[in-house]
C-alpha cells in the first residue's frame, strides 16, 4: 500500500525529511551523487585558473602578447605577398590599349560593371566622363587600375577587386585608357584636372601595314656639279653669276 503523503512519514525516515512543507508535499534530504560532487568541484577549480589565465581579469598578458605577436607575423607575411604580386606599370597598361584581345574582354566586362554610370561609351552619366582628358583620382595611367580596384566609396564607386579577378581588371583598365580622346555624344562635363596620360593608339586588326615615306634620290643632274661661269676680261664673274652668288 502506497504511504498517505499527508499522513505520518514511513517508519525510520524521520530524519531524512526537510522541516518544509509546501501544499502537503514535504522533501526528502536526499544527498547529490558523488560524481556530480566531483565535476562541480573541478569546475570550480577550472573557473578560478581560467579567471587567473585570461587577460583582462587575472592580470595575465600573455595571451595578448602572443596574439600581438602572431598579428604581427601574419601583417609581415600579407605585406610580403603584396609586395611579390606583379604590378603593371604605365608602360605595360598601354601596350595592352593594343592588344585587341584585352581590349575586346575589357569592354565586355565595361558593359556589364560600368556602363550603369559611365555609360557604354565612356561618356559619363552618375559617374565622369571617360572619354575626355580630364580625371578626379588619375594622376598617371597605371593609376587606373588602383581606381578600378579600391573604389571610390566617398563618391558611390565600388571597390572591384573582390568582384573582378586581376586579369579583368588589368584588360578594363586597358579599355578604359583606350577611351581617351574618343567622341562621344552629349558627353558629361570634365571633372576633375586635365592628364596627359600618354600618346594612347586603339589596336588595329587587319588593316594592312602603312605605306614607307618617300625616300627622295638625288637625280644624275642635280649630283653634276656646276659649271663656273666664264670672268670677264677683269677677272669678274658676269652679271648672271653675280645674281645667282647673291640668291637672286
Amino acid at each position: 500500500m502506497t504511504p498517505d503523503p499527508k499522513g505520518p512519514a514511513p517508519h525510520g525516515t524521520d530524519d531524512l525529511l526537510l522541516d518544509h512543507e509546501y501544499d502537503g508535499i514535504k522533501e526528502y534530504d536526499n544527498p547529490m551523487p558523488k560524481w556530480w560532487l566531483y565535476g562541480f568541484y573541478a569546475s570550480m577549480v577550472f573557473g578560478l585558473l581560467y579567471w587567473l589565465k585570461v587577460p583582462g581579469t587575472g592580470g595575465n598578458e600573455s595571451v595578448i602578447a602572443e596574439y600581438r605577436a602572431d598579428s604581427t607575423q601574419a601583417a609581415a607575411v600579407f605585406a610580403q605577398a603584396e609586395a611579390n604580386k606583379p604590378r603593371m606599370g604605365d608602360a605595360d597598361l598601354v601596350a595592352m590599349v593594343g592588344d585587341a584581345r584585352a581590349i575586346a574582354a575589357g569592354k565586355e566586362t565595361f558593359t556589364k560593371m560600368c556602363a550603369s554610370c559611365h555609360r557604354a561609351d565612356g561618356g559619363g552619366m552618375i559617374g565622369p566622363n571617360l572619354a575626355d582628358a580630364y580625371w578626379l583620382h588619375v594622376k598617371s595611367a597605371s593609376d587606373i587600375i588602383t581606381v578600378i580596384n579600391e573604389g571610390v566609396t566617398a563618391k558611390g564607386m565600388p571597390a572591384w577587386n573582390a568582384v573582378l579577378k586581376p586579369a579583368q581588371v588589368n584588360d578594363v583598365s586597358a579599355y578604359v585608357l583606350s577611351l581617351q580622346g574618343t567622341a562621344v555624344a552629349n558627353g558629361k562635363a570634365p571633372q576633375g584636372d586635365a592628364v596627359t596620360l600618354t600618346d594612347v593608339k586603339a589596336p588595329v586588326t587587319g588593316a594592312a601595314p602603312a605605306a614607307p615615306s618617300a625616300t627622295i634620290v638625288p637625280t644624275a643632274a642635280s649630283e653634276a656639279p656646276t659649271a663656273a661661269a666664264p670672268a670677264n676680261a677683269g677677272g669678274r664673274p658676269t652679271a648672271s653669276r653675280e645674281a645667282t652668288a647673291s640668291g637672286g
